[in-house]
């Protein structure tokens, strides 16, 4: 009895995903170059960096890099598949705006090689069909998918909801009391990984859910 129980107990523990790393060193290193681009999209780690997040859902992404790495795609559009499956890429990423058209048709906002978020430029045709670099005006910024980097400013904007802490910045607020700052915070971060709200209407999202907006 003592042995079927011990079986059974050993059957109910979770199955790890295994980091199925490769031989090949110049393939390793490719897909770290990827995952150096993201941040782990569990939500539960402390937003580690993908590169080396040890979780299951980072080892899951890592192994989705290698998969595409290995059928021959490049480097740009390996890390766009992943942004639109993933979401949660760092803001100073920067791919070919060829691959994003190949990857999904859209246009994309480049990070220039200075690194600063925010500060790219767009790729646009000129009269005769050929493409020039543009710089983005701030309006058209404010205008881009919000990122994780852009919590912050999303939490700036309210109160915590819950009624019972006493705390006025939601930024600041921890607390797990229903609708409260965890979940509100929770709530934020899955709409950032669908990769399909701005800032703007991330707000607009928080306040037709939970109210609490600051005057």
């Amino acid at each position: 009895m003592v042995a079927i129980n011990t079986i059974l107990k050993k059957q109910e523990l979770p199955t790890r995903v295994i980091d199925a790393r490769s031989n090949d060193p110049v393939l390793e290193a490719r897909v770290m170059d990827v995952a150096a681009r993201f941040i782990c999209s569990c939500g539960a780690c402390g937003e580690k960096p993908l590169e080396i997040c040890k979780c299951d859902t980072a080892v899951e992404e890592r192994q989705f890099i290698r998969g595409l790495l290995q059928s021959g795609r490049s480097l740009d559009q390996v890390t766009l598949e992943v942004r639109d499956r993933y979401g949660w890429a760092k803001p100073d990423f920067t791919v070919s705006p060829d691959s994003e058209s190949r990857v999904s048709g859209r246009s994309f906002d480049a990070i220039s090689d200075s690194g600063v978020a925010g500060a790219g430029t767009l790729r646009l045709p000129d009269r005769d069909g050929v493409s020039k670099s543009t710089e983005l005006p701030s309006q058209q910024r404010k205008t881009s998918i919000a990122m994780v980097t852009d919590r912050n400013d999303v939490f700036s904007h309210f109160t915590c909801p819950c009624g019972r802490c006493g705390i006025d910045e939601l930024k600041d607020c921890e607390c797990n009391h229903p609708r409260g700052a965890a979940e509100v915070k929770g709530f934020v971060d899955e709409k950032i990984r669908e990769n399909r709200f701005t800032v703007a209407q991330l707000i607009d999202e928080v306040e037709r859910t939970y109210g609490s907006r600051k005057n």
